[in-house]
Order: structure tokens, then C-alpha cells, then sequence
């Protein structure tokens, strides 16, 4: 744990990177298959944007972590936000920038406090996001099993990252997908300008034409606040669950299927 404080303290002074807009994906060319580009024309720029997904180098995941620390430090002031009006208390405590809290001891019996009230939470999305932007820092700092063998990332023309996904190929299980704070569909992010959509799509999009090349199901262990956009992909129950995650599979003869019927996002695929 205090290795994982050090870090964060550390790396929370870095400027948070804040996307900028990227259109709906409508086209796909796949060169290779550990990448997939995903472009299309908008209709107030020309067609220069462009979300690329690639397998991360095992030697830059502590990139890929660092990033995420910031994921997680500004989740958790969009926390603090959304509780403004339910949890007026933790808004009091949240103005003093968590960043900024020096002593470890204090950082963590902050957290603990937070721990507290946020199962209370109306809206869990938030929440979630922070929580499994920590799971990948830990994950990718060899803290906790070890569950992938991938890192998948999705990047802007420019190089930022949107969206970040551990992946067991072995398995073709994912073990946590989460994308920027920014992006989520909430009602905190109404004011953030270019907030980009379709960056966790666009892994979803690699990993189901790797899923066609595996022959095996491809399985998640979801949150309950994720089951929606995995079943709006036509993912199915398992059957597993317990009190965090609920099981979830897509077979690649179903992805075939929806390739054909053209059914999106499967379409891109065609």
C-alpha cells in the first residue's frame, strides 16, 4: 500500500491529458492483427481522426500506468463532484485536493473514509471507473494475480490514450477495460468539451476479430454498472457472479453471425 501511495503522490502533480473529440468509427482497415485502425469522415472536419488500438510493449506498461494514475486521481475528483448535493460532508472533506494530502497515513484514512459512503452512491459509474483504474495500476506494478498477458491500448492520432484493457489471449478473457474519467456517459462530464466516444468499442472491435481467430468464447468478468454496455455488444450470461462481478461470454460463430447480418458495431467488421 505504500508503495502504491508513493506512486500516486509521485505522479499527481503531471497534467491530466483531456482528449480531444473523435467521430463515430465507420470503417476499418486491419493490417496486422495486433492492430486495428478505426476511422471515419466527420462532418464538420476533415477525415483525420483516427482511433488506433495496438498491443502495448510489456516494456512500456509502466506508461501505460502512469497514465492511469491520472485517470484515477481525476475519477476521484469527478467523485467528489457528483456528490456535491448527497454527500455534502465529503465535498467538504475533497477541498483539500487529494493530490495534495503529503502524509501517506492521511491519503489512506481519506480513502477509507471515501470507501465508506461510495457502495451508497446513486451512481456507481464514476465510482467504478477509479476503482478499476486502480486494479490495472496494481496489475500492471505485478500487485495481485496474475490475470493478462495483453495490454491493449486505444490511442488518438496524437498518441493520447482514451481507453486500456488487460486481456488474458490465452484465455481470450478480459480482465478489466476502462477508459478516461472524460469520456464516461455522465452527468458530470456534461461540460468536458471533445469528450470522445467509442474508444472502449474500438478494443472491443480488435478482440472480437481476435476471438474469430481463437475459435473460443470471449469471456469478462463485469461490474454490474458495465453489464450494459457488454450486453449492448450481445454478450451473454453465464451464470457466474458473485458480489462484485457478473460472468459474461460472446462465442465467434455469434460473431460471425453478426458480422453477416451487418448489425453494429459488428458491421465495421465486414
Amino acid at each position: 500500500m505504500n508503495t502504491m501511495l508513493g506512486f500516486l503522490r509521485n505522479l499527481a502533480t503531471r497534467e491530466v491529458v483531456i482528449p480531444h473529440k473523435v467521430p463515430v468509427v465507420a470503417s476499418l482497415n486491419i493490417p496486422e492483427a495486433d492492430e486495428l485502425i478505426a476511422a471515419t469522415p466527420s462532418q464538420t472536419e476533415e477525415c483525420q481522426n483516427q482511433l488506433k488500438v495496438v498491443v502495448q510493449p510489456k516494456e512500456h506498461w509502466k506508461d501505460v500506468a502512469n497514465a492511469v494514475v491520472e485517470w484515477q486521481l481525476r475519477a476521484f475528483d469527478k467523485e467528489l463532484k457528483a456528490c456535491d448535493e448527497i454527500y455534502p460532508e465529503l465535498v467538504k472533506l475533497g477541498k483539500v485536493p487529494f493530490a495534495e494530502i503529503e502524509d501517506e497515513s492521511e491519503r489512506l484514512d481519506f480513502q477509507l473514509t471515501w470507501v465508506q459512503h461510495v457502495k451508497a452512491h446513486p451512481s456507481l459509474t464514476i465510482a467504478e471507473c477509479r476503482t478499476m483504474c486502480q486494479h490495472i495500476i496494481q496489475s500492471l506494478n505485478g500487485i495481485g494475480g496474475e490475470t493478462f498477458d495483453t495490454v491493449l491500448v486505444s490511442r488518438d492520432l496524437k498518441d493520447k490514450i482514451h481507453a486500456i484493457a488487460l486481456y488474458n489471449q490465452r484465455k481470450n478473457k478480459i480482465a478489466c477495460l476502462v477508459s478516461h474519467p472524460d469520456n464516461i456517459d455522465h452527468k458530470v462530464n456534461r461540460e468536458v468539451e471533445n469528450r470522445v466516444k467509442g474508444a472502449g468499442t474500438s478494443i472491443m472491435l480488435y478482440l472480437f476479430r481476435k476471438t474469430i481467430e481463437l475459435g473460443i468464447p470471449l469471456k469478462v468478468d463485469s461490474t454490474p454498472s458495465a453489464k450494459k454496455f457488454y450486453q449492448k455488444l450481445q454478450f451473454e450470461l453465464t451464470g457466474e457472479r458473485d458480489y462484485r462481478f457478473i460472468g459474461l461470454e460472446l462465442s465467434a460463430d455469434k460473431i460471425n453471425g453478426l458480422i453477416k447480418r451487418k448489425i453494429p458495431p459488428f458491421h465495421l467488421l465486414y
